[in-house]
């Protein structure tokens, strides 16, 4: 892994919030190109030609991708590269470029997650046993949060008789199919998250992170022999 192509778009500097998602990559000492909110920079380095190993998208702050960004994601994945996406916003964009994404996964939007009582802002792993929470990192939990965002928190998305999605967490512990908000797919090498990472734990959401970028490579690597 110390010899990895990863791209990172990290929207969050712009509103000058700890960027989790780096603190990720720098803590596992992986190397990575960071264009942090730029969003041309960004659409410059996914159309460089470059052969990515992963591609994280951090979309928390409602930057300006969207679109054609979503092809140029579909076109990575189709060849070869793994992405993670963080995003929040499908409620509005759903039905646009995204929607073959969405569903070559195997997932749909379901539902705007607004305003919800605090007390209710807790996500539950729905495959405890999946190893997206458990390698390298073990113990972490979004149960309780720390809230940062109001109003619209989220989005919920459900999985359709398409793709390979699997769930792996949602706002209903009982509900595996419907109410989730992170759901990986693409033989593991896409992972889409769809709650907002700041309102939860940083001594949970890093690791959490970590785990993701491991677990994306992993199956990129797979992909490879």
């Amino acid at each position: 892994m110390d010899s990895t192509n990863i791209l990172l778009f990290e929207d969050v500097t712009a509103i000058y919030l700890e960027r989790y998602i780096r603190q990720a990559l720098d803590t596992m000492g992986l190397p990575f190109v960071d264009v942090k909110d730029g969003v041309g920079d960004y659409k410059a380095q996914l159309l460089s030609g470059t052969d990515w190993d992963l591609i994280i998208t951090g979309v928390e702050a409602r930057s300006g991708v969207r679109g054609e960004f979503f092809d140029y994601l579909n076109d990575s994945i189709n060849n070869g590269s793994s992405v993670i996406l963080e995003i929040w916003t499908l409620d509005d964009i759903a039905g646009g470029k995204i929607s073959p994404l969405l569903t070559r996964c195997g997932v749909k939007f379901q539902a705007d997650w607004w305003d919800p009582p605090s007390e209710s802002r807790s996500i539950w792993w729905l495959v405890p046993e999946h190893p997206i929470f458990h390698e390298p990192n073990d113990g972490m939990s979004l149960a309780h949060y720390s809230i940062h965002w109001v109003d619209d928190v989220g989005d919920f998305i459900k999985t359709i008789p398409a793709g390979d999605a699997t769930l792996l967490a949602g706002n209903l512990a009982w509900e595996k199919s419907s109410h989730g908000t992170l759901a990986t797919c693409i033989d593991g090498r896409f992972i889409i998250q769809t709650h907002s990472s700041h309102d939860y734990h940083k001594e949970d959401v890093i690791p959490l992170w970590q785990n993701y970028i491991y677990y994306a490579l992993k199956n990129r690597f797979e992909l490879q022999k």
